[in-house]
């Protein structure tokens, strides 16, 4: 049916959802051709146990939750996407843990297949104030944003997230009470104080970049992008984003591993149909990948934008073992719940992942170590057996 078509029998009881009263969870549902599409929902103090049972199994069983929405979405019938894009099922919360607030953001598949937790981490803002999560149904893309507000004695304005199964969560854009502003555009760049600027940077990980660090200024802006730029400019590296690694510089050749996003070192290149195929080097992983999924320091603005394309996060559980390759030997055995980035996934159940000295930092160019790990040694996958059933809202 055409989308004229649908958006004329699509029912939309609420575009915002009113803040749920304190331990109490407000509802409602999108209905396209007489057929839920999506569940909505906004609570505060008690989660969904669907979502309570996700934030559990991913290190949060110790957070208290201060408020939060989700969002349980289905393709209707012979409808498996929505402009390219998997429909998925997500939730936004706001957790109090060590005193502070912080922000997880959880999205799982249909039929609970893929779950999994992004821990954005503390966002050094006092318990002093009320927040709130709301979810935003746009009726054009059928997808949903979530939105944080939060009190003035809790930093004040309103963020705006997306998320989507390739890229993961995203800042769209922030308001403060002051009227300042700043938007994350489509094409990766930062537009604040009427600039326009190129950030290779994670803003919802890096400790420089948290909420309560942001908005930035024009001024402040500028001098990331000049000092980001200047330290990739006139090097060998480059970004490898959302491909097959390969054995040799063909399609047909065997997958090293599917890549999220890595930074890589340019070893050469061969040529290909209509474009060259990059020999890389990842950690101690050498293979080629298609120039079409390969960023250059020379391409700023793509470079940047494809940089800041989020890794998923992990924990390790305990004595996972790193390997310097697959079936390779050991590097070091793992604590548990130590927080790794995953860059890619085998077909046989290895992950290739990279550990920071420190906490991931949101960067990809932190110090750290490259290894690899089974999936069965990190807590990112919760395995076959589905968590949700595929038409259970989230309620």
């Amino acid at each position: 049916m055409k989308r004229a078509v649908m958006r004329a029998v699509l029912t939309l009881l609420m575009l915002a959802l009113p803040v749920a009263a304190q331990g109490q969870m407000t509802t409602q549902t999108v209905v396209e051709d007489g057929r839920t599409r999506a569940t909505l929902a906004a609570f505060a103090e008690e989660a969904p146990q669907v979502v309570r049972s996700l934030m559990d199994g991913y290190g949060l069983g110790d957070a208290r939750c201060v408020c939060g929405a989700a969002l349980e979405q289905e393709p209707m019938a012979g409808d498996a996407s929505a402009d390219g894009l998997l429909f998925t099922s997500s939730a936004l919360v706001v957790v109090e843990r060590g005193g502070a607030y912080a922000l997880a953001g959880l999205r799982w598949e249909p039929g609970g297949s893929n779950a999994r937790v992004e821990d954005f981490g503390a966002l050094g803002l006092p318990l002093d104030g009320d927040c709130a999560v709301e979810p935003l149904w746009d009726e054009d893309t059928r997808l949903c944003d979530f939105e944080l507000l939060l009190s003035t004695e809790a930093g004040g304005g309103r963020w705006r997230f997306g998320y989507n199964t390739q890229s993961g969560w995203f800042v769209r854009e922030y308001a403060g009470a002051d009227g300042a502003r700043m938007a994350f555009l489509m094409d990766g760049s930062l537009a604040a104080g009427g600039g326009r600027f190129y950030l290779p940077v994670k803003p919802w990980l890096a400790e420089r970049t948290r909420l309560d660090s942001l908005p930035l200024t024009a001024g402040e802006a500028r001098a990331m992008e000049q000092e980001s730029r200047a330290a990739f400019e006139g090097t060998d590296l480059c970004i490898v984003w959302g491909a097959n690694l390969r054995e040799e510089p063909t399609s047909r050749s065997r997958s090293l591993g599917m890549y999220h996003v890595a930074l890589a070192q340019v070893l050469g290149q061969k040529p290909g149909t209509e474009v060259p195929w990059y020999h890389v080097r990842v950690g101690d992983t050498q293979g080629y990948v298609s120039g079409r999924y390969v960023s250059l320091p020379a391409d700023w603005a793509d470079f940047a934008y494809r940089a800041s394309g989020p890794c998923p996060v992990t924990t390790a559980v305990a004595g996972s073992r790193l390997m310097t390759a697959m079936d390779g030997g050991a590097l070091c055995t793992l604590e548990a719940e130590r927080r790794l980035l995953v860059l890619a996934e085998t077909e046989d159940g290895w992950l290739q992942v990279f550990v920071p000295e420190d906490e991931p930092d949101g960067t990809l160019d932190q110090p750290g170590t490259y290894g690899y790990l089974r999936r069965e040694d990190v807590t990112l996958w919760l395995g076959a057996e589905p968590v949700f059933s595929p038409c259970q809202p989230v309620v």
